[in-house]
């Protein structure tokens, strides 16, 4: 288990899908401010939770069995030394290392072999390897941000030619990609760390995007005091126009919805199932364990910023 090393007032290999802005999970800003508040000395603790706990138990033996399966040598795990970039603000901690004595690999997946640009290719000398496990479907080719950004990162900070990025999907399906160096990488990978930097030190937020509206708005703007201000501008008015033009087109849409349903269960009656032409509709049971009676312990009144925007319209035209 190596867990991350790298500073957190910089970039590293951990944060390249929110710095490359190719993502899944929370918010670029969220990572930004983590980096912001680093600077200051402001160091943010966060707890494993039971899932990420696992990853990490399982992660010297999956990079083991995949320096085995391609017949790696020198395989390395638990490295507490971070690589730093030659010439950037960044730095990558491995998940591990190995090395490749003039390895022809070919793409085979009944051994878990992946080759996501080739059907075959050669590794020699040293090279890093990137671990994960995840409850999702397999990939034949994984997201890039479900570890290929980090990898090609590491292979940038480490100056090595080859990496391999493990994955463990739903517990059994044991994956192992192959990646060669993309000499192309550099021009990418400049540019993004350095506005990153540039960020950090100005203290600059990413514009709001509609993945982190609801990240964002509370991270950026968590506190709302009482003064109203006027907002004097056509393209924010057709904004609030979109809004209420959305709000009304779902609410038409659930009351059709919802009459749609009790049509549909008013012919069903009882019955648990029914077929209309080729759908089949299920319109069954759900069971409910008993649960003991349960005291809510009391707790300090608080305030938080809302999550989305309530609109009236104002009366009189005042």
């Amino acid at each position: 288990m190596t867990g991350k090393k790298s500073r957190n007032d910089q970039a590293s290999g951990y944060l390249m899908p929110y710095i490359f802005n190719d993502y899944k999970y929370g918010s670029r800003n969220e990572k930004l401010k983590v980096c912001i508040e680093a600077k200051h000395g402001i160091v943010n603790e966060f707890e494993q939770t039971n899932i990420q706990r696992t990853g990490d138990v399982l992660e010297t033996p999956l990079i083991k069995e995949a320096g085995l399966r391609l017949g790696l040598v020198d395989v390395q795990t638990d490295i507490e030394t971070v690589v730093p970039h030659p010439d950037l603000p960044l730095a990558c901690s491995l998940d591990g290392r190995a090395v490749a004595d003039q390895i022809t690999i070919k793409h085979n997946p009944d051994k878990g072999i992946y080759l996501p640009h080739a059907t075959k290719i050669k590794i020699d000398g040293p090279g890093v390897i990137e671990c994960k496990c995840t409850r999702d479907y397999p990939e034949d080719v994984p997201a890039n941000w479900r570890g290929v950004l980090q990898l090609q990162t590491q292979m940038e900070c480490a100056d090595v030619e080859w990496g391999v990025l493990c994955v463990l999907y739903q517990s059994t399906d044991f994956r192992i990609f192959i990646y060669k160096r993309d000499p192309h990488f550099i021009d990418k990978l400049q540019p993004a760390v350095l506005d990153w930097q540039r960020r950090i030190e100005a203290e600059e937020y990413f514009a709001m995007e509609i993945l982190d509206q609801q990240h964002d708005g509370i991270l950026l703007y968590p506190e709302a005091d009482d003064e109203t201000i006027s907002l004097k501008d056509d393209v924010l008015y057709s904004q609030v126009q979109t809004i209420l033009l959305c709000d009304e087109t779902i609410k038409t849409a659930q009351a059709s919805k919802k009459a749609a349903t009790a049509k549909i269960m008013e012919a069903m009656g009882n019955h648990k199932k029914a077929i209309c032409n080729d759908y089949v509709i299920d319109w069954g049971m759900m069971n409910y364990k008993a649960k003991p009676e349960k005291v809510v312990p009391a707790t300090e009144a608080y305030s938080v910023r809302k999550k989305t925007l309530k609109i009236n319209k104002l009366k009189n035209g005042a």
